[in-house]
């Protein structure tokens, strides 16, 4: 009894300062150059979202008025409000991302890998074609970050979209069919007397606060972040380098981060997929973004360099153009899995096919052999853009084959 009344008593100490202990995790400084200091900072970051992500009601000791509002919202919202704030550089942003992503997957019963948890900052890695030339296998496993996870969740959704489209094809089913196949062992099932493993589940479902207190606030959060930047942008946009270029308040549009916002979004929405709000709710509003970010530049100071910085600037462009896709298949692959993708079909039609014709465009243009710099350092990129394209592109066309007869009735 003991026991228990002390883990209820610190929990309850925890959750009244999460928020403070989550900024003051934040503000650590290696001014010792201590071993893995950004890993242990992640790890602590990932601690806090998952023991507790949302306060469900204000604690007893806490005022009625509450001055600092990140007390009462936990520390999912506490990260949101803290990433879009202007003191963060790049390097808390990313722990910020990583956090979020990582926090949701554990809270959903997903694989977790612990090497995740290091801060994998890009400025700290050499050029990748030297990357990948010097490191070894063992630094592959341990360099594992919320890109990689990503990777992983789209090239699912495409394998298991080209295994669909195989067995529709008539030449390939009869090629599996007469194809000879070695006969493999049986496996006997044994049984054991003893008691099976009791996995201790989390106090509080993923699926039921994804979207009041994850998705929809941080979705929420970058519209606004991204109307005033625009209209500061517009207000201050002339001729000359005094005009305001997006640095330090703006770094959040710049192309490294908005890539890694993607990534992390595209992790955090896979884990929600058994959200009762997801086709309705998550679905449009993580459609919208892939959209709005993949089809144009959010910010004009990504545009503004000099000549030679433009294969670098490519190569972002298509880093984001790639991440962005990557999320929308992530989307529809979910949605397609639930109903076979009739809730986006018929309740957000001009979202479906705003989507399409997007796709399409970047489909054409590649096939075309334009619009993109394809070259040996951004090869990479120009790889995921087609291959994300093609994925949207056939899951889309899956959708419409369904509801398009019920598309043009309504």
């Amino acid at each position: 009894m003991f026991n228990l009344t002390l883990i209820q008593w610190l929990m309850t100490v925890l959750e009244e300062n999460a928020a403070d202990l989550c900024i003051g995790t934040l503000g650590l400084q290696d001014k010792y150059e201590l071993d893995r200091f950004e890993g242990r900072r992640q790890a602590i970051l990932l601690a806090l979202v998952a023991c507790c992500p949302v306060i469900s009601s204000p604690c007893a000791a806490l005022p009625v008025i509450v001055i600092n509002l990140d007390l009462t919202l936990g520390v999912f919202r506490c990260l949101i409000e803290q990433f879009f704030h202007n003191q963060w550089s790049a390097t808390h942003r990313f722990a910020i991302l990583n956090a979020l992503a990582l926090g949701a997957r554990e809270l959903a019963e997903l694989a977790t890998p612990m090497q995740a948890t290091q801060s994998a900052f890009p400025s700290r890695m050499l050029p990748k074609l030297l990357h990948d030339r010097y490191i070894t296998e063992e630094e592959k496993r341990e360099t594992t970050s919320v890109a990689s996870i990503a990777e992983g969740i789209t090239r699912l959704a495409l394998e298991k979209g080209k295994a669909e489209a195989e067995e529709k094809v008539p030449e390939i089913i009869r090629e599996k069919q007469l194809r000879i196949r070695k006969k493999e062992p049986s496996i006997t099932q044994i049984r054991s007397n003893a008691s099976p493993a009791v996995i201790p589940t989390p106090s509080m479902s993923y699926s039921t606060i994804a979207a009041e207190y994850f998705i929809i606030p941080l979705i929420d959060k970058f519209w606004e972040y991204l109307r005033d930047e625009q209209t500061r942008e517009a207000r201050t946009q002339y001729s000359g380098r005094a005009g305001y270029r997006g640095a330090g308040t703006g770094m959040i549009l710049d192309s490294l981060i908005l890539q890694h916002f993607l990534s992390s979004l595209a992790v955090i929405v896979h884990a929600a997929r058994h959200s009762n709000a997801f086709l309705r709710i998550i679905v449009p509003s993580a459609l919208e973004v892939a959209v709005t970010l993949g089809s144009k530049p959010v910010s004009s100071a990504n545009a503004m360099g000099d000549e030679d910085d433009d294969r670098s600037q490519t190569e972002k462009e298509n880093s984001v153009l790639a991440a962005s896709l990557e999320l929308a298949l992530v989307i529809l692959d979910a949605a397609y899995d639930l109903d076979e993708g009739r809730t986006v079909a018929l309740e957000s039609t001009s979202l479906l096919s705003s989507t399409r014709e997007w796709a399409s465009s970047i489909f054409l243009r590649l096939d075309a052999g334009g619009g993109m710099m394809v070259d040996r350092e951004s090869s990479d990129s120009v790889n995921r853009v087609r291959r994300a394209t093609a994925g949207v592109v056939l899951k889309i066309e899956e959708m419409l084959d369904k509801w398009r007869r019920v598309m043009i009735d309504l």
